[in-house]
Order: structure tokens, then C-alpha cells, then sequence
């Protein structure tokens, strides 16, 4: 599941003094980098050399910490119940447990380990908070639905696909992102396993058939991971997530801007807010072109990522300082993959910590009166148990496009269009 989404989890890791070997070594530097997917097969590799019970145990959280990083949940499930089971000490991992169940959609089970997690950390408020998001869930659920959602399968592939954006004015061509065959980067990917990941479009002609997807060519699509898109109408400019790894160093994401020149692109240019402290990614453009909204985990947030906004002043010609959107909007964990409506006064995002149904839930917030309001989960059927994210709508409420990973879908994440019932 690449879709560039950056966790901020600490976890106290008690009595945790590993031998010298290499392979935990190489384990280790994998986890730190973020190279979640190679980890989890070097933690694996080292478990046999390990003697002490109390290292083994962390060994098996360790594992199942990298599969949710990955987003595959039944993993990391199995590994934190045989964690439990190993006498791993830390709390953490009973609320870990219970938040894959959720992500499952195992809502009945979930609450039990949510209530476990509650009894050991009755301080801890995500206990309470997980129950809640269960029975929501359970209760949106058995909910009649205004939307019909279907899966896009001419388009989507075995691969991850996801976070759509329109190209054009008429909405009849779609950028999404993939790490399908035809990427750029040669190789896979250890922090997802995949392959790095391009931008690609597709078009819908006049009978209603969508074209085979095409990757967007250099100088936009490169060896990296590029994805995540937002197209400025107006203006023909293109602002992209590039995330680039550099040798033995963490992957670094910034917000590349790109300009239309005929059917090519111009050479990009990072904007001039982000640095190499911190990560930046997922633009949302505002329908006037002047404002962009972002995800990042900058200085001065409330959790590991925030929505953060910049506006572009025409008479100095420059972006101002990033603003964070509060603390109505972002939460102790991560918010990410803004987008806007058609007038700019709805604010669409996911957030893994907002109550809903899995790990990311949709939410939508109204500017008014100078301010964002309070989100609001947009339930079932647009949010499951899976992570749902990157939402766009096609001129007005009525209809539009999303991303999932949920089952029944043709790969990790699959791109999803909803209509309104009549």
C-alpha cells in the first residue's frame, strides 16, 4: 500500500537489548529508515538466533509493527495476538491488536481488545475512543445508504492505485497513482514492497469507457515515488509528492510543481516552504489556484501529520509560511490527503484518530464564519473497515472518486466511484 502515508508511532520497547548479530542489525537500520516491508523479513530472519524470552517477544511486535505500517492488517493481527501470547510487556500492543481487528472489520472482537487495552491504560482515552468507533461502524453499517460505490476495475490493477484528481475542466481525465508495471523505477520498493511508484491518466471517451492508464513522462515521473496529485484548472500547473531515498539515509518527500506546456511538462520545482527536516505531500490546489492544502509532519502540529495550508501572494510572487488547520481538524495521529469542493468551502481529509470505521475514514469540515468546523465522518458505504482516502467530487455532491483498500477489491488499493441513489 504506497500511497506516501508517514505514521509517527513511539513505542517504549522495555528490556529490549538485542545480541550484535547482523541480522538484527540489518533489521534494526531497515525499521529506522522506514523500509518497513524488508524489516519485517530481516526481524523474521534474526528470531532463531535469539535466546532470551523477552527478546523474542519483541522480536514478534517488531514484525507485526511493520505489517501495519504496510497497511496488511491480517498480519500484523497475527503477530500481535502471538506477541500477547509471548508475554510481550508493553500495553501498546493489546491497543494494536484491537485497532487491526477494526481494520479487519472485526468489529465484536475489536471492542474486546479495546476493553482489555482500557483496563491496562485507563488513562489512555483510544481505548474508549476505539469502542466508540466500533459501534459507530456497527451502526452505519446497518443504515440505509444515499450512495452507490463501485469499484473501477477497467482501470485499477493488481498493484496499488489510488488518490485520483482531475486533469481538465470537463473531469473526463483522471491522474491517480499506481505502482503498477510501467513505473519508472526499476526494482521494488523495501518500504512497501512494491514497485516505486508514477503518476499515470486515463481518459473517458464517448462511450463511457476509461483508456488504458499511461504514466505521466519525465521530467514528472522519475526512479523515485512520485503519486498524489492536485492539478491547478486554471493555470496548468501540476503539484505532485515526490519522495526521494537517498543512499543509507530516510525517504524524504517534498511538493513538486510542474507546469503544462503543450502535451509535455516542464521542468519541476520543489516548493519553497518544504524542507529536508521534514516531510511534505498529498497537495489539494484551491479551485482559485492560490491556496494549496497539505500533509506534513512540520514543527508546530498536533500529531504525527497534520493538514497544514499556504496561500500565494501574486504582488511578492510567493507562498506564505505555512499555517496549520488546528486542532478541530488534526488530532494526535495522522490526517492526511486533503481535498476540496468546488467552491472551495468544504475541506475533505482522512484521519486514522477522528472516530470511524478503520484505519483511515474520510471526514468532511465547513469553512464558515472564517474558521473550519468540526468533521464529520462520512460513514458507510463511502468509509469501511479498510482505508479509505483521497476523495474528489465531480461538479457538485452527486458523484465522484476515491481510493480503498477494501475487500472484494482488484488489488491493495483500488480506486472506487460513488453516484447518488435516486
Amino acid at each position: 500500500m504506497n500511497r506516501l502515508k508517514i505514521f509517527l508511532l513511539l513505542v517504549f520497547l522495555p528490556g529490549f537489548i538485542f545480541s550484535q548479530s547482523k541480522k538484527i542489525r540489518e533489521a534494526e537500520r531497515a525499521f529506522a529508515q522506514k523500509e518497513y516491508y524488508q524489516a519485517a523479513d530481516l526481524y523474521k530472519k534474526a528470531y532463531a538466533e535469539l535466546e532470551r524470552a523477552e527478546d523474542k517477544a519483541t522480536v514478534i511486535f517488531k514484525v507485526g509493527l511493520c505489517y501495519r505500517l504496510i497497511g496488511d492488517f491480517k498480519s500484523a493481527e497475527a503477530f500481535f495476538a502471538k506477541a500477547i501470547k509471548a508475554r510481550y510487556p508493553d500495553p501498546e500492543v493489546l491497543f494494536l491488536l484491537a485497532d487491526s481487528k477494526k481494520s479487519l472489520g472485526k468489529y465484536e472482537e475489536a471492542i474486546v481488545e479495546f476493553t482489555n487495552f482500557k483496563k491496562e491504560m485507563p488513562g489512555d482515552q483510544r481505548g474508549e475512543n476505539g469502542i466508540r468507533s466500533c459501534e459507530l461502524a456497527v451502526k452505519w453499517m446497518a443504515d440505509s445508504s444515499k450512495y452507490v460505490v463501485e469499484n473501477m476495475a477497467p482501470i485499477n490493477s493488481k498493484s496499488a492505485d489510488f488518490a485520483p484528481a482531475f486533469k481538465d475542466d470537463n473531469h473526463l481525465t483522471l491522474l491517480f497513482t499506481s505502482t503498477r508495471e510501467g513505473c519508472m523505477g526499476s526494482g521494488t520498493d523495501n518500504g512497501m514492497g512494491q514497485l516505486f511508484s508514477d503518476l499515470f491518466e486515463t481518459t473517458l471517451d464517448k462511450n463511457s469507457k476509461w483508456s488504458l492508464p499511461l504514466p505521466l513522462p519525465p521530467p514528472v515521473s522519475t526512479k523515485d515515488n512520485e503519486g498524489s496529485a492536485s492539478m491547478d484548472l486554471r493555470s496548468g500547473l501540476l503539484y505532485f509528492t515526490r519522495c526521494v531515498r537517498e543512499s543509507k539515509k530516510e525517504r524524504h518527500c517534498n511538493i513538486q510543481v510542474s507546469a503544462k506546456q503543450g502535451t509535455q511538462w516542464a521542468a519541476e520545482v520543489t516548493l519553497p516552504f518544504c524542507s529536508d527536516s521534514f516531510h511534505y505531500g498529498q497537495p489539494a490546489v484551491s479551485p482559485d489556484g492560490y491556496t494549496i492544502y497539505f500533509s506534513s509532519n512540520m514543527r508546530g502540529g498536533y500529531g504525527g501529520l497534520d493538514i497544514w495550508m499556504s496561500t500565494y501572494d501574486t504582488r511578492t510572487k510567493a507562498f506564505s509560511p505555512p499555517r496549520n488547520l488546528g486542532p478541530d481538524i488534526n488530532s494526535s495521529g495522522a490526517e492526511n490527503f486533503p481535498s476540496l469542493s468546488s467552491d472551495g468551502n468544504t475541506l475533505y481529509f482522512s484521519s486514522d484518530t477522528h472516530p470511524g470505521m478503520g484505519s483511515l475514514d474520510i471526514f468532511k469540515s465547513e469553512y464558515l464564519d472564517g474558521t473550519w468546523g468540526k468533521p464529520a465522518n462520512l460513514q458507510f458505504p463511502i468509509n469501511s473497515a479498510g482505508d479509505d482516502f483521497g476523495i474528489i467530487f465531480d461538479k457538485g455532491n452527486e458523484r465522484g472518486y476515491f481510493s480503498s483498500n477494501r475487500s472484494g477489491g482488484k488489488g491493495g488499493d483500488d480506486i472506487y466511484s460513488f453516484t447518488l441513489s435516486r
